[in-house]
């Protein structure tokens, strides 16, 4: 993504996505077979389901990418222009930096006198799904969003740490699943959904192998994976938007990147 601006509207809306993408992975060779793995993993790529739109705002059908009153917005904090004028694209979806690049982003966009703000807490690099269905779309299809990261580790146990922000309770349901393959690793897949079933079609049918958050928080959840060779392990985020009723906005989920617990360099 280019710079954008992080403000969500009144009401925080979120969003999930689907459309897996396999990374090769990557083996060392047998001398190298013994290293220190990287306490982060690496943003690999993202993709929204093909032939589907998501939005900043559903119920004015605004697309996401757009600005807050759905005009062709600047790219980069170069411009000139305040966000009232449609300058300036709401910041959606996408790759989000760490916390030094918040600050750097708020200095660029404060200097050219405009008013910048991002309501969810984001203390590490990551990824942003708050993308928003459009009430005028019906039931399907279903919109997706597929967001990998990768990290390349020796073989061995190690412990990761799954961090995930969910945000705007009163919306449409998003879901979130991580899943992980590659180095010889078998993961039980995570799977969550947040949001209010009145406001989602369907409710939370189908959704019997989701836990429910039921309320605005950040959740970690810690898992020991086993890699039986050095490789590269691919973790697969998939987001699905669930179709609102009487609105167009769904929650959102903010995710960090995937870290070890320990035996890591930074």
């Amino acid at each position: 993504m280019t710079t954008l601006e992080v403000r969500r509207r009144a009401v925080v809306t979120g969003t999930a996505w689907a459309v897996p993408t396999v990374l090769a992975a990557a083996t060392l060779p047998a001398y190298a077979a013994s290293f220190t793995p990287a306490c982060r993993s690496t943003a690999g790529s993202w993709s929204v389901t093909t032939g589907t739109t998501i939005y900043h705002n559903g119920t004015s059908g605004y697309p996401a990418g757009t600005t807050s009153n759905g005009r062709t917005a600047y790219p980069t904090a170069a411009q000139s222009g305040t966000k009232g004028s449609g300058t300036w694209p709401y910041y959606t979806t996408g790759w989000t930096p760490g916390a030094s690049g918040w600050t750097d982003l708020d200095a660029a966009i404060a200097a050219k006198k405009v008013t910048f703000t991002h309501q969810m807490t984001l203390p590490n690099p990551g990824f942003l799904s708050m993308g928003d269905r459009s009430t005028g779309t019906g039931a399907g299809p279903a919109r997706a969003i597929t967001a990998t990261f990768t990290h390349l580790v020796p073989a061995g146990t190690h412990t990761f740490t799954f961090e995930v922000q969910y945000s705007a309770l009163a919306l449409a349901i998003q879901t979130l699943q991580i899943t992980a393959a590659g180095a010889g690793v078998s993961m039980t897949p995570i799977r969550r959904y947040f949001g209010t079933t009145s406001v989602t079609n369907g409710g939370n049918a189908g959704l019997g192998d989701y836990t429910r958050v039921t309320q605005e928080s950040t959740q970690t959840t810690n898992v020991s994976l086993t890699a039986t060779s050095s490789g590269t392990i691919t973790f697969t985020y998939l987001f699905t938007l669930l179709q609102p009723i009487g609105i167009g906005n769904n929650t959102d989920i903010w995710v960090a990147n995937p870290r070890l617990t320990g035996g890591c360099t930074a």
